[in-house]
């Protein structure tokens, strides 16, 4: 990090327990994973309201639409980094993702409690196929 210049823009945070309070200091989560299953990452973000970046991998493709975030090739860092930029210089855009995922997530109050609004997510996610303990157990 020092060697490019990010020493005081990146930061390796380490294992977290708070997660709330870190999503609420983010602009965007960008996940460049090679592979993925169903990300806990992007589902938590996504019910924060941050608009996500991910590689086209696994079960980021379910989560992340249009509408919800933006999908980008794998093996395409030039796709990456446009879209990074993209998000962070466009306030309106970001807003009308964290509109869209409320939207989804809340579609009548924001003071719907994270659980019923994790389960709401991962319902309408998967379908309604999903089971209520499993939707619970989220890291909020």
């Amino acid at each position: 990090m020092k060697d490019l210049g990010l020493l005081d823009r990146v930061r390796f945070l380490g294992d977290r327990r708070d997660i709330p309070s870190v999503l609420a200091s983010l602009d965007i989560t960008v996940l460049p994973s090679a592979s993925e299953s169903l990300s806990n990452a992007i589902m938590e973000s996504m019910a924060a309201g941050i608009p996500v970046i991910a590689n086209r991998v696994g079960g980021n493709p379910e989560l992340i639409t249009g509408e919800r975030g933006v999908l980008v090739a794998a093996d395409d860092e030039q796709a990456l980094s446009a879209a990074m930029e993209s998000l962070l210089r466009d306030q309106d855009l970001r807003t009308r993702l964290d509109t869209m995922l409320g939207r989804m997530l809340w579609p009548t109050s924001r003071s719907t409690r994270c659980g019923s609004s994790t389960k709401s997510f991962m319902s309408t996610s998967f379908n309604g196929r999903v089971h209520e303990e499993h939707a619970m157990q989220a890291h909020f």
